[in-house]
């Protein structure tokens, strides 16, 4: 009897221990989670730069010290402050002529600090290596003969150099086939090309044939297109991607899809390729030929405009446009698209949920085709809207806290 009294006993203390675990389950609710302003985060700017006009801005690190660059078009140079002191650290300037310079048929001038003195400089067609002087150390020329036919190395936070080779994103405005269209590949200084592609966008991008069965019209009536292209980030050992209408991130590793995440905002439908495409389309028309148009009628186009991910590999953020409407400029009188409304789509890794806030557009200046925002320890940078002071690059820094 007193077996069993003791084997009734152990039996009664297991259940009433599951069910107080379970009880303490119950009571605990899921994080709640915070879009906070932090400090602002400025760098002053010398009489040569504008505020506006700073293309390819990014946060480097290098050797445990952080670096804000940027790339000046007017003068044809490379800005490079100490991020945490705010202070112009170096200002590269690139020649445009001559032996030393750097060519950018197609205008596009994109850059990647590998370390201050190599420097890779992406121009389409050609691809350089310079010093901290702006001196050519390496110039490598392309196949690239058209940027709307040829596959063109693309340079984003997920590049890097190593053993003169370039691993990089790859971008085709204007595929031949749905089956030729990689994203990532190796470019190789000695040989000049591209080698080792993978993971093609039809994998990223949905409708990817009918999307370019579309845009082949367009070529043929307008002579240009909009593009439906991948974001990318990674961590030490994932890469991460999406494209501008999928809800949804992939993480890779070795090139083999291991996991895919939903992130997204629930309470908004992303659109489909052919509501995405018709409002460019329309858009073009009335640029074209000065047709009535109402900017209304885009405006509940919702789609994403960049990907990036904190630098502790605990976020990885996605801004959804939810859509536009139709602005006149003061100055011009010519129309532009201006965002009516913004999200910021959180999603944590560790717990695998996706957390939604408002991106406060009275303050952040976001456009609506690209969006190039910065992250740090600190927080995510954003572009002021109107800044007070525009001999400065003034960002707004949010985070997110419990």
């Amino acid at each position: 009897m007193m077996k069993n009294s003791l084997k009734y006993s152990l039996i009664c203390w297991c259940v009433m221990l599951c069910l107080s675990c379970k009880t303490e389950r119950s009571k605990q609710t899921p994080k709640e989670y915070s879009l906070v302003r932090q400090t602002d985060k400025v760098f002053v700017l010398d009489n040569e730069t504008a505020y506006d006009q700073l293309e390819d801005e990014k946060i480097v690190t290098i050797n445990n010290i952080r670096y804000y660059c940027f790339f000046n078009r007017a003068n044809y140079s490379i800005y490079i402050y100490n991020y945490d002191t705010s202070s112009l650290y170096r200002k590269i300037q690139l020649e445009r002529e001559g032996s030393n310079g750097i060519v950018a048929p197609y205008f596009h001038v994109g850059f990647l600090v590998h370390d201050l003195n190599t420097i890779i400089i992406n121009t389409n067609k050609f691809i350089y290596i310079v010093n901290a002087n702006g001196k050519i150390i390496k110039k490598a020329e392309t196949t690239v003969e058209s940027i709307i036919d040829d596959t063109c190395v693309r340079l984003d936070n997920t590049s890097y150099f190593e053993d003169n080779k370039l691993y990089t994103s790859l971008y085709k405005i204007f595929p031949n086939d749905v089956d030729d269209n990689p994203t990532k590949g190796v470019f190789n200084f000695d040989t000049g090309s591209i080698e080792a592609t993978y993971l093609e966008n039809s994998v990223l991008v949905k409708n990817h044939d009918k999307i370019i069965e579309r845009i082949k019209k367009w070529m043929t009536k307008y002579g240009t297109m909009p593009t439906v292209g991948a974001f990318f980030v990674k961590d030490t050992n994932t890469l991460y991607a999406s494209s501008l209408l999928n809800d949804s991130i992939y993480a890779f590793k070795n090139a083999k899809l291991q996991k895919t995440y939903y992130a997204s905002d629930p309470n908004v439908t992303t659109a489909n390729y052919t509501n995405f495409l018709d409002k460019h389309e329309t858009e073009i028309k009335h640029l074209r030929d000065e047709s009535s148009y109402d900017g209304s009628k885009s405006t509940n186009c919702a789609y994403y405009t960049s990907m990036f991910i904190d630098p502790e590999y605990n976020w990885i953020y996605k801004i959804l446009i939810h859509g536009t409407k139709t602005a006149i400029d003061p100055n011009t009188k010519e129309e532009f698209q201006v965002v009516r409304k913004a999200s910021l789509v959180a999603l944590n890794l560790s717990s695998e949920t996706t957390k939604v806030f408002n991106i406060p557009l009275d303050v952040i200046n976001l456009n609506d085709y690209y969006t190039n925002t910065l992250v740090s320890n600190e927080g995510i940078h954003f572009s002021i809207k109107e800044p007070e002071n525009e001999n400065e690059k003034r960002y707004a820094v949010y985070k997110v806290e419990q």
